[in-house]
């Protein structure tokens, strides 16, 4: 009987270790291969989990991570739990959407509304952060007015405070 003996590769390179093109020289039970002369994960869909040194897929909404880079790109990884308001909750280190986005019932990210934008009264996180939805439609509360070009609402005195500032000098 005859064996096919092939090549064993011995190295299997680690991740961030240099490495030749075309080669199959990376741990490929890790999940890396040869990218930029570097053994790397393919980043578009997977990261590098240093708990278990290997590459595994992107992390979705709510799935807890170690850095931002574990999480799918469309989604960031906030340090303080109320900094997205999505519907549902979620705390620190969770993968989680920009502050600009919400998550319907389906998990399907969409934009939040602006000033005078459709929103669900029943649902204030459909528009912007500062904003809340009254009667279909996302206002500025009461006491407060829009500044388009940081889209959020600010108290009205702030807005004379900014205009006129004090100044002991004039």
């Amino acid at each position: 009987m005859n064996h096919v003996h092939y090549p064993v590769n011995e190295t299997a390179y680690n991740i961030n270790q240099s490495c030749t093109i075309g080669s199959n020289e990376c741990d490929s039970a890790k999940g890396l291969f040869c990218n930029s002369s570097r053994c790397q994960c393919d980043y578009s869909t997977k990261y590098w989990n240093i708990n278990f040194e290997q590459c595994q897929q992107r992390l979705n909404y709510s799935q807890m991570y170690v850095l931002d880079s574990d999480c799918m790109s469309t989604l960031i990884c906030p340090t303080v739990s109320s900094a997205c308001n999505c519907p549902l909750s979620v705390s620190d280190m969770v993968c989680n959407c920009a502050s600009t986005k919400y998550y319907d019932s389906t998990l399907l990210q969409l934009n939040r509304a602006s000033l005078s934008g459709l929103c669900l009264t029943s649902s204030n996180y459909t528009c912007l952060i500062s904003l809340y939805c009254n009667a279909d439609t996302c206002a500025c509360p009461i006491g407060t007015i829009w500044i388009a070009a940081n889209t959020t609402c600010v108290a009205t005195g702030y807005i004379f405070f900014i205009a006129f500032p004090f100044s002991p000098y004039v």
